[in-house]
């Protein structure tokens, strides 16, 4: 085998774990534990207790939404002091049950409370399309660094 094919060879390998730790890492749950949890998602949000407290705000209109279940709507409101947009939604304090949430925005700030600690799994929704662009960014660099080297 000549040094050139190994070295492709050995570069293909390389990019291609790339990629699967990569795209592994970004599809992988966060996970969060405690009885006052702050975080900012466009994930979808996992409630494992049967009840909490829910308060989330964000700059634009957005709900939430369980599976056979009525959608939580934001409220818009005057803008609070040091809120840096333009706009200003607010949902909650609302008592909600645990389960699957799916949010209707890109991202909004979420704050979860409960008298019993409580876990919450942060879980990607759009898991083939983070794929797709892992493996389209692995290729291009394979490819550039391919015709950089072998030219």
């Amino acid at each position: 085998m000549s040094l050139k094919r190994l070295w492709v060879l050995c570069w293909t390998l390389l990019v291609f774990l790339g990629v699967i730790v990569s795209g592994s890492e970004a599809n992988a749950d966060v996970v969060m534990t405690g009885k006052d949890l702050a975080f900012e998602t466009d994930r979808a949000i996992v409630i494992e207790a049967e009840t909490v407290t829910l308060e989330a705000v964000d700059y634009a209109d957005f709900y939430l939404i369980k599976e056979d279940e009525a959608a939580i709507f934001a409220v818009s409101e005057e803008l609070p002091l040091g809120w840096s947009g333009s706009t200003y939604f607010h949902l909650g304090p609302q008592e909600i049950s645990g389960g699957r949430w799916e949010p209707s925005t890109t991202s909004a700030d979420y704050r979860v409370s409960s008298e019993e600690e409580v876990t919450i799994r942060l879980v990607e929704r759009h898991v083939v399309q983070t794929w797709f662009m892992f493996s389209l960014l692995g290729l291009c660099i394979w490819l550039l660094v391919l015709i950089l080297t072998t030219a």
